[in-house]
């Protein structure tokens, strides 16, 4: 639980940092509480103070002992003040209290909030994100005002990638008030290999694996329909899903159950469900795949190349941007399963084809992808939005 207006007070950390405040719908194992983890963990905490609200509770794992052991504040907002006046009188008191120079929302759907109330309360800098496409049906659905607030009531937007990127210009926002800064991920470390006997999964069987939040925008349904085509064909492979539901979507396990059942796939297709160890994982699978409707640059391609692994994905979004086709991976075009189905058996063929592309998908995600280098570029641009030095910064107290 994290602290309140009520019952934490705060604490004066030095008149040198910038003082960053970041909003995000829940602190759940996603991807993008991953970014902003992984992001408040390689910022450099001598230039830089961060406090976490969080919006709503996540039935899942979560990252506030994570953040906590960094010493950020996290804040959520009290069940008492769920609607959204209750939450911006809370916001606009909290702003208010820790003064800080950059309001920065995670989520597209919060955006609102650091325009809107950031502006209210004085917040010199306020910034919002779009991280998964603007074409989805959940964003498509939002209502006019909010969606025109979450465009265009901040200073700038952050995306993952040109794609979005471009989304945006597209929907109105001026080329000057968009940023991009890719996602990172951390260097994979060497361990023994995962036993998975107690899943009916053998230690010389070929593993295609798929890993990601069991949503309908995930689209492990296609996956599975590929694997249809494939695994017939091939007697030494099976196909594995990691990952958990989420609360707005329960029903998607049983759905997708009901289709390998459908499929006559229950001995070739495992389902894992949440895994905590999933680096450890990852280099025991032979092809990681991504089947997304829509993506911005997705975590799960960058963790398979920091892993060594070649990826097969479908070409949406920012995915381009991270899969170079024929060089680390293989890209499909959307609703094409045979095509999806031939690109992973042309993997499965061919354990050297699988040896090279893995090797530079790692080169990729170590060079272009490192925490330490995007989180130094994401210091660099909160600067820049300032229009000051780290040394010019007078933080005031927090009282």
């Amino acid at each position: 639980m994290g602290a309140t207006l009520e019952t934490a007070p705060l604490e004066n950390p030095g008149s040198h940092r910038i003082r960053l405040l970041h909003l995000v719908n829940h602190l759940g194992l996603g991807g993008t509480e991953r970014q902003l983890f992984l992001a408040l963990k390689h910022l450099d905490r001598q230039r830089f103070e961060n406090h976490v609200v969080v919006f709503n509770q996540s039935q899942n794992v979560v990252y506030d002992d994570e953040l906590a052991s960094l010493g950020i504040r996290v804040w959520t907002v009290p069940p008492s003040c769920r609607g959204v006046p209750r939450r911006s009188a809370f916001l606009f008191r909290l702003f208010r209290q820790l003064h800080p120079q950059v309001v920065h929302s995670w989520s597209f759907h919060d955006n609102p909030y650091s325009g809107v109330i950031g502006r209210l309360a004085g917040c010199p800098v306020r910034w919002g994100s779009l991280r998964g496409s603007l074409l989805s049906p959940g964003l498509q659905r939002l209502p006019w005002l909010l969606r025109a607030l979450a465009l265009h009531s901040v200073s700038a937007q952050i995306s993952n990638c040109h794609a979005l990127r471009d989304q945006l210009e597209a929907a109105g926002v001026p080329a000057r008030k968009l940023l991009v800064l890719p996602n990172c991920v951390e260097r994979a470390e060497e361990n023994l290999p995962v036993d998975l006997s107690a899943a009916g999964i053998a230690a010389n069987d070929l593993l295609v694996g798929i890993v990601g939040n069991l949503r309908r925008v995930k689209n492990q349904l296609f996956f599975l329909r590929a694997m249809a085509r494939l695994l017939p064909h091939r007697p030494e492979a099976k196909a594995v899903l990691i990952g958990q539901p989420i609360a707005s979507e329960p029903d998607m396990p049983q759905r997708l159950e009901q289709e390998i059942n459908r499929l006559g796939l229950g001995k070739r297709v495992k389902m894992l469900g949440f895994r905590s160890d999933v680096p450890q994982l990852l280099p025991r699978l032979a092809v990681v795949c991504l089947t997304s409707h829509s993506e911005g640059m997705p975590n799960a391609l960058l963790e398979a190349m920091a892993a060594g692994r070649p990826t097969v994905a479908v070409r949406v979004g920012g995915v381009p941007e991270v899969v170079r086709h024929g060089t680390s991976g293989l890209l499909v075009e959307p609703g094409d399963e045979a095509g999806f189905a031939a690109a992973v058996g042309q993997l499965l063929d061919d354990e050297e084809l699988r040896r090279r592309m893995g090797q530079e998908g790692l080169r990729l995600a170590r060079q272009e992808h490192g925490c330490a280098v995007i989180a130094s570029r994401l210091g660099k641009l909160y600067e820049q939005a300032l229009g000051k030095e780290p040394r010019e910064i007078d933080s005031r107290p927090i009282p």
